[in-house]
């Protein structure tokens, strides 16, 4: 995943060149709810820098969003579910 990460191209409006410290120092916390944090504040600055970007818009982002998570989520517990009823199966003992 970290190599993907780097291969990242991120968009960015001329208008957030200098908000991109701040929002790099929100990604670096240590605070566990870092990533909603930046998810907010980025949407904060962009709706501020980004004409037609209107708040109703990226409260349809924010939607999106949370229903591809949860997805991801969901089949990555119904996988991992899946793995250990497959071990139980080839190990009864277990």
């Amino acid at each position: 995943m970290p190599s993907e990460v780097r291969r990242l191209r991120v968009f960015v409006a001329p208008a957030l060149a200098d908000d991109l410290e701040k929002l790099d120092t929100i990604a670096r916390s240590t605070d566990p709810d870092k990533d909603e944090s930046l998810v907010e504040e980025t949407d904060r600055r962009l709706s501020k820098a980004v004409d037609g970007l209107t708040d109703s818009l990226l409260a349809s982002i924010a939607d999106a969003r949370y229903i591809l998570q949860r997805r991801r989520l969901d089949r990555n517990r119904a996988s991992g579910a899946q793995q250990v009823m497959d071990e139980t199966v080839q190990d009864p003992e277990a």
